[in-house]
């Protein structure tokens, strides 16, 4: 049984930017050893290592080189950020082990998709405990460069932008660990982006599904590939590295995002109850606020929320429960007739079933919604209502055609899982 003072700890790019900055991270970890935490060393390149490799063998090759031989070649960045950490560490008087993609037990298995391959979790996950589950009960602390993956006869692959974040993520779940650190130049994540608002805080946790939330913005925190591989039950901490200590206070990321044990990219949700659609149409809404505010707040007086809403300038549309819908268009339709400026008439749409498409990294993928939508004109299916949020695309349909809906759909996302 693997002991719960064993923690991954991974080290961003920026932080190992320099010999000090290394031998610093060697004493955080030296640190760590003796005060009776057994830490399991993940590392990124140093400073922009990788992207200064991709330009140099690009501007050699003039372009034409194989992403097989672009992987072998950027994994060289990872591979001497852990030779050079294992160095400081014995330096400092500690046993310690670098992998690497070459050596037989190398533990991290992928497909061949050169540049962005995904682990094959099964033999990585065996692979993994066989073989640093031995160095830890020696003593020994293991340096693993992180981003790296080798295929089943071989060859060297790489995981894709933010790899390294994986691999600990990987690590963690393999030996069953309750918290993977992650170490960079941040506090953690924020309330707001610093370069925008004033006196942002930093968040003490916050859920994965919250977190892919904020992933549509400016600031990246974790590519949503890692998040598929994230269990509810292994906690991610973010920390600073001037803080100079691996259980240094940070931003806590707990849960996961739904079935983060499926193989597939995107999933496909039908609500319970049939839905209508509560239409209240106007001038200028968007202008009035607290008219949109009233709305709101007599649809939750009959007792139901909206499962979604869109407006523009005429209109708001509301999606609720089909049940009480009848007595919410009342309670709208009073304040339509108290608000006569802005709001002109109410209409209610009953019959409708609201389908879900989730997954992480959804809309990052170019003509999902066309190639969702396509099938459904076809077939003559009319489609109601459409809106996305963060990694959510919602269809309303007539209930009568949820069914063939759902195994349009379905089809449609056979092929794109399948290609993933």
């Amino acid at each position: 049984m693997v002991s719960n003072y064993i923690v991954v700890v991974k080290f961003g790019g920026k932080t190992l930017s320099n010999g000090l900055r290394i031998r610093k991270a060697a004493e955080m970890i030296a640190d760590a050893y003796k005060r009776g935490i057994k830490p399991i060393v993940v590392v990124s390149a140093i400073g922009s290592t990788t992207d200064e490799l991709l330009s140099t063998v690009k501007e050699a090759t003039d372009g034409v080189v194989s992403d097989e031989i672009l992987d072998d070649v950027v994994s060289m960045g990872e591979r001497t950020s852990a030779r050079i950490l294992t160095s400081a560490l014995r330096s400092l008087g500690l046993e310690s082990a670098y992998l690497d993609p070459h050596m037989e037990d190398w533990p991290i298995i992928t497909n061949s998709k050169f540049g962005n391959a995904d682990p094959l979790t099964p033999e990585t996950y065996e692979k993994l405990r066989r073989v640093l589950t031995p160095l830890v009960e020696k003593g020994i602390v293991p340096i693993v460069p992180g981003f790296i993956g080798r295929t089943l006869d071989g060859r060297v692959t790489t995981l894709g932008r933010g790899g390294s974040d994986l691999t600990a993520l990987l690590i963690g779940r393999a030996l069953d660990l309750k918290e993977v650190i992650f170490v960079s130049d941040v506090d953690g994540i924020m309330t707001g982006d610093p370069k925008i608002v004033e006196d942002p805080r930093v968040l003490k946790e916050i859920d994965a599904k919250s977190l892919v939330g904020l992933a549509d913005s400016d600031v990246k925190f974790i590519k949503r590939k890692t998040l598929k591989y994230k269990p509810p039950n292994i906690n991610i901490k973010l920390i600073n590295f001037r803080n100079g200590r691996v259980d240094a206070d940070g931003t806590i990321i707990k849960g996961s995002f739904p079935n983060p044990n499926s193989n597939s990219k995107f999933e496909v949700e039908v609500y319970r109850e049939s839905i209508a659609a509560l239409t209240v149409v106007g001038k200028g809404i968007s202008s009035r606020p607290e008219v949109l505010a009233e709305i709101l707040k007599s649809v939750r007086e009959v007792g139901i929320q909206p499962v979604g809403i869109t407006t523009d300038s005429e209109s708001i549309i509301l999606y609720l429960s089909e049940s009480k819908s009848v007595d919410a268009a009342r309670k709208v339709h009073i304040i339509v007739l108290e608000n006569p400026d802005v709001l002109i008439a109410v209409a209610l749409r009953r019959g409708l079933a609201l389908i879900s498409i989730k997954g992480i990294g959804l809309e990052e993928t170019p003509g999902i919604i066309g190639k969702v939508t396509e099938p459904l004109g076809g077939e003559g299916i009319n489609i109601h209502g459409i809106f996305t949020i963060t990694s959510t695309i919602s269809i309303v349909v007539a209930q009568n055609d949820v069914e063939r809906v759902y195994r349009l759909i379905m089809d449609v996302l056979s092929t794109v899982n399948g290609n993933d």
